[in-house]
């Protein structure tokens, strides 16, 4: 005998057992949706609970990249995409600069947190007003992250180890 359950119906089964999801995200801005829940299935397939306006919904993503598609914003310029793609889909996957291009560079510098969590956003200017630093050359950016690096870093609460930086250009 085989039984049919909604998407709902499974996630609450999910949850009265006690199997938590396994990645929560909170999606970009500018979606129709906030907090995102995937479970991974069986066949690689992610059952995906997400909260519009106060109502949770249902779906399937097929694959990790599709699960991805939930939490981006299309409607983002190239410096905002290149932040959202470190934090959906891993700074690892973030395009490095080639060091014989032309600028300009930007660093992004992402912090890793128990959870494990991992938050990445561009260094700043020096007046901290939350433009991207500007690197004219690869080399300069480099110099940058050199002097970051050298002696101990302090980490802040709850943070795991020093933050590790990639070069990016736009």
């Amino acid at each position: 005998m085989s039984k049919s359950f909604s998407l709902s119906q499974l996630a609450s089964i999910l949850r009265d057992r006690e199997i938590e999801a396994d990645e929560d995200f909170t999606a970009a801005a500018g979606t129709d949706y906030g907090y995102v829940a995937a479970w991974e299935l069986p066949d690689g397939d992610y059952l995906i609970a997400y909260g519009d306006n106060g109502k949770t919904n249902y779906d399937i993503a097929d694959d990790a990249n599709d699960l991805a598609c939930w939490l981006e914003s299309p409607d983002l310029s190239a410096m905002d995409t290149i932040i959202q793609t470190a934090n959906v889909r891993g700074s690892e996957n973030l395009t490095e600069a080639d060091g014989d291009a032309e600028g300009p560079f930007f660093i992004v510098k992402t912090r890793s947190y128990y959870g494990p969590t991992e938050i990445s956003s561009f260094v700043e200017m020096d007046d901290n007003i939350g433009e991207p630093r500007e690197f004219k050359t690869y080399e300069e950016a480099q110099e940058w992250i050199d002097g970051e690096e050298e002696g101990a870093y302090c980490t802040s609460h709850n943070e795991s180890s020093a933050p590790t930086y990639t070069i990016v250009s736009e």
